[in-house]
């Protein structure tokens, strides 16, 4: 009994092998031997089969089909550009009217397309930027084949109320190909001077004389000027009423300097008012809040005015009228107090100076 194997060779997705066999049982054994053999080496194999072409001169063909290779389904994986595998990224504090963004990678970690990529799941402040998938930045398609990569940019912008911090969670998420995944979260604070504290620069605290209110028209005013830019918060001034004083409200105006007159500006730059409860009948810190940080100036000459309103009246003398407490000496050499009438047609300089305290905002305040 003698065989030879004429060929062998794969074409397509089958396996052919002819043989030349001197006869034809041991021809079959033969072919049998060799599917079982090949099968079992051989798991990407199904079946195979035998087709015999001449008897009398046994030719015949060996064929096994493949097993249908199957591609693994796609899956999302985002990560920070740049950064480590945290499914997670803190933008931090960020103040009102600011932006901050990061770039965000999505990777198909499958052999099959990721299709119908969408972006569903980010509500403000938390926004693709440039609004519309992919944003602006972003290079993601509606398809995103097996093995690639791309990238869309998350932006962050807080609005929330003055004076207060207000954190904020959200997550991507990303449709495709019929499911879901939202394994990316992001973090931030929305900041709008939460926090506040004092400019010694711009405080005086010595003197502990009452400067007095002795009519109802009078106003007085304290100026200085920030060695660097800064977001004003609050004013702080020592103030009383007389026993049988009425005090409706006092408002504290923010004033530029006038370059020609120098005295304050007519035009308030930001006022804040406190009711004539908050001010009692002994000495006492009253705290004027403006409705919004103000924006101060670099070497720039400001005024506050103190300004209990002609809507007040006196019920007693007039030097029971309001008191502010200060010196009677030029105590503050960072500026000046002067007096005038509410409708501010003239002023008039006093050697005096009032004790005050000025708090700037500490975390973020405006862009």
């Amino acid at each position: 009994m003698k065989f030879m194997i004429s060929f062998f060779e794969e074409v397509l997705n089958l396996l052919k092998v002819n043989y030349n066999i001197s006869g034809k049982k041991i021809f079959f054994y033969y072919v049998h031997f060799q599917k079982d053999t090949y099968m079992k080496n051989h798991s990407n194999i199904t079946k195979c089969g035998f087709l015999l072409l001449s008897v009398s001169a046994p030719v015949g063909v060996f064929a096994c089909s493949k097993k249908e290779e199957k591609k693994s389904p796609a899956s999302l994986t985002m990560v920070v550009e740049g950064g480590s595998d945290a499914q997670n990224y803190e933008f931090g504090a960020v103040a009102q009217g600011q932006k901050k963004d990061v770039t965000i990678v999505i990777s198909n970690t499958g052999e099959e397309s990721a299709t119908a990529l969408s972006e569903t799941g980010l509500e403000a402040p938390f926004t693709l930027k440039g609004g519309t998938f992919p944003g602006t930045g972003g290079t993601c398609t509606d398809t995103l084949a097996g093995g690639a990569s791309c990238n869309v940019v998350v932006e962050y912008a807080p609005t929330v109320p003055v004076y207060t911090a207000v954190p904020h969670t959200d997550a991507v998420v990303f449709s495709y190909s019929g499911k879901t995944t939202s394994e990316f979260s992001v973090t931030g604070t929305g900041d709008y001077c939460s926090s506040q504290a004092a400019v010694a620069e711009l405080s005086n605290a010595t003197g502990a004389s009452t400067l007095a209110y002795e009519s109802p028209t009078l106003v007085m005013a304290q100026s200085f000027t920030p060695s660097s830019n800064l977001d004003l918060a609050k004013v702080t001034l020592n103030l009383y009423k007389g026993q049988t004083a009425s005090l409706d409200t006092v408002v504290l105006r923010l004033r530029s300097n006038s370059s020609v007159s120098g005295n304050p500006e007519a035009v308030d730059l930001a006022t804040a008012t406190v009711q004539g409860s908050a001010v009692g009948t002994s000495i006492a810190a009253v705290t004027f809040t403006f409705s919004e940080p103000v924006a101060l100036t670099s070497g720039t000459k400001y005024w506050f005015v103190v300004d209990p309103g002609t809507s007040n009246i006196s019920n007693g003398t007039l030097s029971t009228y309001l008191y502010v407490k200060g010196a009677f000496s030029d105590t503050f050499s960072g500026g000046e107090v002067k007096f005038g009438t509410d409708d501010s047609t003239s002023w008039n300089a006093w050697t005096y100076d009032l004790n005050f305290e000025m708090k700037q905002c500490t975390a973020p305040a405006t862009m």
